[in-house]
């Protein structure tokens, strides 16, 4: 089982490493600890990526549709046209916490959602902020860390953090002929996490279809 980022144009080319400067919190596009450039980095290195720039920008390739902390309100033709990618066998990773995230599993007909409130756990890393939860995945026998994370009201779900709190932190959906896996942390792929977290990665990439297409939904 596998766990398994607005310009004018869109970018119809694999994206190469990052350039653009952003300071904008879990962009693709942002170097400092808050954001994801290296996880973009890394992408590039494994995948074909397009970033999805502009609301009317339809997702006319199949692969892996990321959604990273979204923070503006998703409309009836944003869900159609991600209703419509998973209609064709396609995955779509949901990664947020306290974000807007809520309103694709809604308007997809998803009972699962992220809580929006914080977990805490006993088993942590220098503060309770930072919980560790272990894995155990086949081909990667680590842990990864969280920041401040959020929780997936659900009994099951693949990963979950200690038996302590026994909150669900990634969950995949079966979706018409394709899947959803939602991660109620994004904390997981920013820079400032990548010396805990970077197999994680690795692996995470490692068993997901290409190209991925990046979410800029951001305000």
């Amino acid at each position: 089982i596998v766990y398994g980022i607005i310009g004018v144009i869109f970018i119809s080319f694999p994206m190469s490493v990052p350039t653009i400067k952003s300071s904008t919190e879990h962009s693709i596009f942002n170097s400092n600890w808050n954001g994801c450039s290296e996880f973009g980095k890394l992408i590039h290195q494994k995948k074909k990526m397009f970033p999805i720039i502009t609301p009317d920008q339809k997702y006319n390739k199949n692969g892996v549709l990321f959604i990273i902390s979204p923070d503006v309100h998703y409309s009836e033709s944003d869900i159609k046209k991600i209703r419509e990618f998973l209609d064709r066998g396609n995955t779509v990773v949901i990664a947020d916490d306290f974000g807007t995230a809520n309103d694709v599993l809604k308007g997809l007909n998803i009972s699962k959602r992220i809580s929006n409130k914080e977990t805490y756990d006993l088993f942590y890393l220098k503060n309770s902020s930072l919980i560790i939860v272990p894995l155990n995945m086949r081909g990667l026998d680590d842990s990864i860390t969280l920041n401040i994370p959020s929780y997936i009201t659900s009994d099951t779900g693949q990963i979950k953090t200690s038996s302590i709190s026994n909150k669900i932190i990634m969950d995949e959906i079966n979706y018409s002929k394709g899947k959803i896996i939602i991660v109620s942390e994004p904390d997981i792929f920013i820079n400032g996490m990548k010396e805990y977290n970077k197999d994680f990665w690795e692996y995470f990439l490692d068993n997901l279809k290409e190209p991925l297409f990046i979410k800029i939904s951001h305000k």
